[in-house]
Parts: structure tokens; C-alpha cells; sequence
């Protein structure tokens, strides 16, 4: 009883209303004693242009309220999180020589900061991947002086839905004749103090990445200061041969209103662990499995299993500072793009994704696109968009400009 008068407390008691209760008991227990001795007269207690002093100061602050709120969600993940993607490759001059690259209409090389692994034909055999957890390392602490500004910090993410999750952290990657992820565990929470406020100056001059990513290379994982959960991004391929691309939500703590591939998503230990806590291949393929049937709504029950053998990428993203993905495709043999709309649309009508969506566990979009492995080759990319033949734009992080562009080199068609 009392967390919730707190919680109640907390949510609509402030200053400002304390100021008009107290000025309206007493003001109502004058009126309540002159209707009592029937000597009220209503224009006797306001004055017609105080009113409307009042009346154009609430509209006022009303409307600078409402301006301030739609500029402060659309410039927020510029403030989070450097936009300039050709000046962040420069920033990182080292690693270069494994960044994902394309040439552009003028056949100019270009850099997308996002740095390469590992990759596979996706006709080839799958990756060896063998998993350790850290014992020296199990659970990850904030730098000093990220906890010490973390109140600060966390406010970058103030326009954003955000709920706390475990995740794993990826705290080293060994590739020699096996792929070696020796991994802890972090929070969805640290990650947004570090990998996803990366330029967000909580002190003058002072930012995450200044401090403990300034360039020119990049800290190995081992090394690394920052949160670093493992997270992914994959295509599902429908049965027609149509890649799903998902338009992402204004609500998300990254790449609002932005076009990604189907799906992208952190490593949940939710998902991913088994009943010791560990994590194992059989984990990261049920959570695969399980994000794309949570943000796309396909009933994959009866599909094969094993899907860490769909992953054909491991990277990290510099514009979150180095943060761990893996990269898989799948393909669907029970839906086509037809039936993959009507499916999902008779799902997000459910009364079980309405109380989901009350508890604002949210997906990362509504809105789709699709394109054909055919369709991709055709486009024209930069670091930040996708531009198809008729002249569409769909702007994306780079991280997903390199997904496409690491799909399109492997895949055989």
C-alpha cells in the first residue's frame, strides 16, 4: 500500500500542484461559506482578464511543451549516438582494413563503420562455435565514472521505451579452427550507459567514447570498457523468395522511424539459457528462433531446428563502440508474403498481444517492406540508406546497410 501511494505520489505530486491546492482549499471553503449564508455572488470572486492571463500562459506553456517533446524525440538518438558515419570511420583509421565496405555510384570505396570477424558463404558449412563462460569475469561493473554520471546519462534515453533485461556479454571472440565465445553476463541498462549513449556529452567536452573508444583502433573485447551485449540482426526469406525488411518504432532507444532487416535483437538470457544458467548453441538457436516469431509473429513449431548453423557473420558496430553482433539468414518454406501479412496482422489483433503491448513490451516495428536477393543486388547504398531503382529511399543505421551488403557477398543466387 504505501510503494503504491509513493508510486502515485512520485507521478502527480509536484510543486507546482501543491502551489494551486493550497491556494484552492481556502479560496473553496469562502465560497462553500458564502453559498451557506446565501450571500454568493459568482463575478464577485474572478476578474475576466486574469482569466484569460491565466487561460493564455497554460496554452502557451502547453503548446512549448508540445514542441519540445517532438524535438527532443527526433533529435535523440543524434545526441546518443554519432551520425556522421564517414567521420567515425576516419575515427577508427586502423581498423579499416577490415571494415565493411561497397563501392558507390561513382565507384568510389566506401567505409561503413562497422568492423568484420568473421564471414561464411552461406552454402558452407556452418561455423564450429564452441562457448565458455568467463570465470574471471562472470558479472560486469560500470567504470567509475560512467556509475558515477549514470543519472545524467540515462537521461539521453528519456524519449525512449526502455525495460531492463539480463543479457550476455560477449567479453572476448577467439577465431582459429573454432569460433571460441567466451562470454558474461551484463544488463540491458549498462548497455544503454555505454554502448547507446557513445557520444552523448554528460560532461562538457566529455563522452563514452572520448574516454574509452577515442580511436584510432578499437579495444579487443577482452580489453573493452564497455557493456557489450551480444546482440543480432537476421533476414528471414518467405517462402516466395521475399526478404522481410521491418520499419522500426518512434519508441525504440535506437534508429527511430528507421528501416532495418527482419530482425534485430539482443541475446536475452531469457531466452538463451539452459536450467544451470549456461549458455549454450541450443540457447542461441532457440533464441533466434524465438525473436523471430516474437517480432514477426511466424509459428516456426514445426520448422527445423538448429538455427546458430544459420548464422553467417560475427562484427562489431563502432557506432555503439565496438558492440558484438552476429548475423544470420533463414528461410521459411510455410508462408509466402501474402500470407506472412495476413498472419501477423491477425496476431497483433489478439487480446494476448493487446496485454502485451499494455505492459510496453513493444516490437520493433509494424510497417514492411520486401525485397528480393535479385532486388538488393539492384539498389545503391551509403552508410546510411538504401536507394532502389525507382528512386525509394530507406534510411537505416550502418549497421544494417552492412548486413545487406555482407548478405548480397555471401549468398549464392
Amino acid at each position: 500500500m504505501k510503494k503504491k501511494i509513493y508510486q502515485i505520489a512520485s507521478k502527480y505530486v509536484n510543486a507546482d500542484r501543491i502551489k494551486i491546492m493550497i491556494l484552492f482549499i481556502p479560496l473553496m471553503t469562502i465560497i462553500i461559506n458564502e453559498i451557506r449564508e446565501r450571500r454568493f455572488v459568482l463575478k464577485d470572486f474572478y476578474d475576466t482578464s486574469i482569466l484569460i492571463s491565466f487561460l493564455i500562459v497554460f496554452i502557451c506553456e502547453s503548446i512549448a511543451n508540445l514542441i519540445l517533446g517532438i524535438i527532443r524525440k527526433n533529435t535523440e538518438d543524434d545526441v546518443k549516438l554519432e551520425t556522421n558515419y564517414k567521420l567515425l570511420a576516419n575515427k577508427y583509421e586502423v581498423e579499416k582494413r577490415n571494415m565493411i565496405t561497397f563501392k558507390n555510384k561513382q565507384q568510389e570505396l566506401v567505409y561503413i563503420p562497422v568492423v568484420s570477424l568473421i564471414q561464411r558463404k552461406i552454402k558452407d558449412d556452418f561455423f564450429d562455435i564452441e562457448i565458455e563462460l568467463d570465470k574471471n569475469r562472470t558479472v560486469y561493473n560500470l567504470p567509475k565514472q560512467i556509475a558515477d554520471n549514470s543519472s545524467n546519462i540515462f537521461n539521453a534515453h528519456s524519449n525512449s521505451v526502455v525495460y531492463n533485461n539480463k543479457n550476455i556479454r560477449l567479453n572476448d571472440f577467439v577465431c582459429d579452427k573454432k569460433i571460441k565465445l567466451i562470454y558474461g553476463y551484463t544488463t540491458y541498462y549498462d548497455s544503454l550507459l555505454t554502448n547507446r549513449a557513445m557520444d552523448y556529452q554528460f560532461n562538457q567536452g566529455r563522452s563514452v567514447r572520448e574516454i574509452y573508444e577515442p580511436g584510432p583502433f578499437l579495444s579487443k573485447l577482452s580489453e573493452s570498457k564497455l557493456s557489450n551485449h551480444l546482440g543480432f540482426n537476421g533476414f528471414v526469406e518467405l517462402a516466395d523468395g521475399n526478404i522481410v525488411f521491418v520499419k522500426r518504432g518512434n519508441e525504440l532507444s535506437v534508429a527511430k522511424g528507421m528501416w532495418q532487416q527482419s530482425v534485430g535483437a539482443s541475446l536475452k538470457t531469457k531466452y538463451c539459457l539452459n536450467d544451470k544458467y549456461e549458455l549454450t548453441k541450443e540457447g542461441i538457436s532457440k533464441a533466434i528462433c524465438l525473436e523471430i516469431s516474437y517480432e514477426l509473429k511466424l509459428d516456426l513449431s514445426d520448422e527445423k531446428d538448429n538455427f546458430e548453423n544459420t548464422i553467417f557473420a560475427f562484427y562489431r558496430d563502432l557506432v555503439e563502440g565496438g558492440k558484438p553482433q552476429f548475423l544470420f539468414y533463414y528461410k521459411t518454406e510455410n508462408y509466402n508474403k501474402e500470407q506472412f501479412i495476413e498472419n501477423f496482422e491477425r496476431v497483433m489483433s489478439s487480446k494476448e498481444q493487446k496485454r502485451q503491448n499494455r505492459k510496453k513490451q513493444i516490437i520493433d516495428g509494424k510497417k514492411f517492406a520486401f525485397f528480393t536477393i535479385d532486388k538488393l543486388k539492384q539498389c545503391e547504398f551509403s552508410e546510411n540508406y538504401m536507394l532502389t531503382p525507382n528512386g525509394v529511399k530507406y534510411r537505416m543505421m550502418p549497421s544494417s546497410i552492412a548486413s545487406i551488403i555482407m548478405l548480397i557477398n555471401n549468398i549464392e543466387k
